[in-house]
């Protein structure tokens, strides 16, 4: 053998990094999990992307029923204006 490469990095920033992502997304989990308001993400067309189980409780609604409808369906027509007035349109 005539010579030797040696590539030596140190990981420790990106692991402790890593470390904090994986503790803050754990508490954000938990807090979405175990609330018992409603928590829901929209698309950019306002269409449910996600609600907790929570949220399906309180709806009586199953995932399938929910995600992909668009948040108006779940709010009472008579409130629909005033909810609008503060979901941007």
């Amino acid at each position: 053998m005539k010579g030797v490469i040696e590539y030596v990095r140190d990981i420790t920033e990106r692991k402790r990094v890593e470390e904090k992502l994986k503790q803050s997304e754990e508490k954000y989990r938990n807090l979405v999990e175990l609330t018992t308001d409603i928590i829901y993400m929209t698309d950019k067309d306002r269409k449910h992307a996600f609600m907790n189980d929570a949220g399906l409780r309180i709806l009586e609604a199953l995932p399938e029923d929910v995600i992909g409808q668009h948040w108006s369906k779940w709010v009472y027509p008579e409130d629909r204006k005033k909810s609008s007035r503060y979901s941007g349109k």
